[in-house]
C-alpha cells in the first residue's frame, strides 16, 4: 500500500470514529457497501462476535466502532475498496428533495470524498446525507451470484497473470544464474592469472635481492685481495696481482650490472604488465556496429579506391598484423574481420604474450618475412616484446605501427595510417 492509501485510510478511520457517536447513521453507511459476511469479519478483528438472530447487523456493528480499533481499522479497508471513485456529483446538488435524481455512483463517489477528507465539517456533512438517504439505497446482499461471478472471473485472471509473471521471474532467475555462473569463472581464470603474476614479481625480487649479494660479496672479496696484496714481498708481484685482480672485479662487476639493469627492466615491464591488467578490467563494454553496409570515413573511402586499383592491376592484397590485448578487445576480432574485408585487405589479430614472449619473436620473424606487409603493435603488450617487434619490422624491411588502444576506433585510425604509409611505399615519386 502506497502512501497515499495509508492517508486514505486513516482519514476514513477517523471518519468512522466521528461518525460512531451516531450509530443509527452509521448503520446505514455499513450496510449499503458491506454484506453480512464482510460484518463479521470485521467484529472479529475486534474481538466481537455477532449475537445469534440479530436483527441487524450492520447497526450492531455500529456500536462497536467506537470502542473496537480492530473492527474499525477492518471497516475502513472495506469501506475503501466498495466505495466508488469516480466523478462525484457537486456537493450543492445532494439533498433529500434531489437524491433520488442523482446517480447513485456519483452520490457515494460524493460521499467517498467528505469521508475521505480530513476536515470535521465534511464529516459532519456525509452525516447528514447518510442520514437523509437513509431508507434510499438497499444494503448489500452475500448472494449476489453476479457479483461472486465477477470476483472468482477477477480472481482467476489475477491467479493467471501471476502464473505468467511466475514463469518470467523463473526464466529471468535462470538467466542471472546462467550470468553469475560465467561471472565466476571468468573471475577465477583472472584471480589465476594475476596469481601468476604476483609470484613472478615475487620471484623477480628474490633474484634482484641475490644479485645485490652477489655484487656485494664480489666488493668485499676484491676489497681483500687488494689488502692481500699491499702485504705481498714483491712490488712488481703485487702490483701485477693487484692489476689482475681489478680487471677481474671489473668485469664481474659490468657483468652484474647488466643483470641487474636486466632484472631492473624485467620488474618494470612487468608491473605494467599488471597495470594493463588492471586497465583491462575498467576500460567499459565496447559496442562497434557492423561494417557490412555501412559508409566509411572519406580517408577511408580513398584508402579502399587506391586498394582496390592496387588489386585490379595484379598487385597483392596487402597483408595486415595485428599483435597485443586481452579477451576484452578480442571480442571485437570480427569487427577487424569485416573492416579489412570493407577496405579490401587481410589481417589477423593475435592476443598479447605477457609471459613467454620469447617464444613468439622466431614466428613473428617468419610472419613478416613472408606473410605480411605490415605490423601494428598494440600498447597492450611487453616493452621488451614491442621492441623486439620493432627490430624485426626493421631488418624484414616491413612498416610497423604503435597503436594506443583504448576503443576498436584507436585500431581503425591505426590501420588507415599504416595503410597509407604502405601505398606511399609502393608508389613511385612523380618527376
Amino acid at each position: 500500500m502506497n502512501s497515499s492509501s495509508n492517508a486514505d485510510a486513516g482519514h476514513l478511520d477517523s471518519a468512522l470514529l466521528f461518525l460512531s457517536n451516531e450509530p443509527e447513521t452509521l448503520a446505514f453507511l455499513l450496510g449499503w457497501f458491506l454484506p453480512p459476511a464482510a460484518i463479521k469479519v470485521c467484529l472479529k478483528a475486534g474481538r466481537r462476535k455477532l449475537p445469534p438472530l440479530y436483527p441487524n447487523p450492520a447497526r450492531f456493528l455500529a456500536e462497536q466502532l467506537g470502542s473496537r480499533d480492530g473492527s474499525r481499522k477492518k471497516s475502513a479497508s472495506f469501506l475503501l475498496l466498495a466505495l466508488p471513485n469516480e466523478k462525484p456529483c457537486p456537493s450543492k446538488w445532494v439533498s433529500k428533495k434531489n437524491i433520488k435524481l442523482i446517480h447513485p455512483s456519483a452520490f457515494f463517489s460524493a460521499l467517498r470524498n467528505k469521508l475521505l477528507s480530513e476536515h470535521l465539517d465534511d464529516w459532519k456533512t456525509a452525516a447528514k446525507w447518510i442520514a437523509s438517504c437513509a431508507d434510499i439505497y438497499p444494503t448489500a446482499d452475500d448472494s449476489d451470484e453476479e457479483t461472486q461471478r465477477q470476483k472468482r472471473s477477477e480472481a482467476k485472471k489475477k491467479s493467471s497473470a501471476a502464473e505468467v509473471e511466475n514463469k518470467k521471474l523463473k526464466k529471468d532467475k535462470i538467466n542471472l544464474e546462467q550470468r553469475l555462473s560465467q561471472a565466476q569463472i571468468k573471475l577465477a581464470e583472472a584471480a589465476e592469472q594475476l596469481g601468476r603474476e604476483h609470484k613472478r614479481r615475487a620471484e623477480l625480487r628474490d633474484e634482484m635481492a641475490q644479485l645485490r649479494a652477489e655484487i656485494h660479496d664480489k666488493s668485499t672479496r676484491a676489497k681483500s685481495l687488494k689488502k692481500k696484496l699491499t702485504t705481498a714481498s714483491s712490488s712488481s708481484t703485487r702490483e701485477t696481482s693487484l692489476a689482475e685482480a681489478l680487471e677481474n672485479a671489473q668485469h664481474q662487476v659490468s657483468v652484474l650490472q647488466k643483470k641487474f639493469a636486466l632484472t631492473h627492466e624485467e620488474r618494470d615491464d612487468l608491473r605494467g604488465v599488471l597495470e594493463d591488467y588492471d586497465k583491462f578490467r575498467e576500460l567499459p563494454k565496447e559496442v562497434v556496429a557492423s561494417f557490412r553496409g555501412r559508409p566509411l570515413l572519406a580517408e577511408e573511402q580513398r584508402i579502399q579506391e587506391s586498394l582496390a586499383a592496387r588489386n585490379g592491376s595484379g598487385g597483392n592484397q596487402l597483408r595486415i598484423l595485428v599483435v597485443g590485448g586481452g579477451e576484452p578487445q578480442h571480442r571485437h576480432k570480427g569487427k577487424l574481420m569485416e573492416y579489412a574485408h570493407e577496405l579490401g585487405i587481410s589481417t589477423e589479430w593475435r592476443m598479447a604474450e605477457y609471459q613467454s614472449w620469447h617464444k613468439e619473436i622466431s614466428k613473428l620473424r617468419d610472419d613478416m618475412r613472408n606473410h605480411f606487409d605490415g605490423l601494428i603493435i598494440l600498447h597492450w603488450n611487453r616493452t621488451t616484446f614491442t621492441r623486439k617487434c620493432r627490430e624485426i619490422c626493421t631488418q624484414e624491411n616491413r612498416l610497423d605501427f604503435t597503436c594506443h588502444y583504448e576503443g576498436f576506433s584507436n585500431l581503425r585510425e591505426s590501420m588507415v595510417k599504416l595503410l597509407e604509409l604502405l601505398i606511399q611505399k609502393e608508389t613511385p615519386p612523380t618527376k
